[in-house]
């Protein structure tokens, strides 16, 4: 009795099938699609963080400091231009003649 297999259902023999081989490859191009899709997030990591991400951490953290001091807050643009005013005036320029 365990020997019996019956014969799988293929459908209706009135409707035109494809043929087992054209059907495998079909299948196989299907997952090979998927698999390359996946394969190549595996391949080319994206980056976890990215800089626009980095500097609104540093800046959200900057802020709670300043709440906990209770200063008023400045954000890390301002505080640079104060540290060094010579310094950004001349980065200030450098942008604008390059941007002209």
């Amino acid at each position: 009795m365990g020997d019996y297999q019956p014969t799988a259902f293929k459908g209706d023999p009135s409707v035109p099938h494809a043929d087992e081989s054209n059907f495998k490859a079909f299948i196989g191009g299907a997952w090979g699609f998927v698999a390359f899709s996946y394969l190549s997030d595996l391949m080319d990591p994206r980056p976890k963080y990215t800089p626009d991400y980095v500097l609104a951490a540093a800046e959200e953290s900057h802020r709670r400091k300043c709440q906990k001091k209770g200063v008023q807050y400045k954000s890390i643009l301002q505080v640079r231009e104060e540290k060094f005013p010579k310094m950004e005036k001349q980065r200030k320029l450098w942008t604008v003649e390059r941007l002209m």
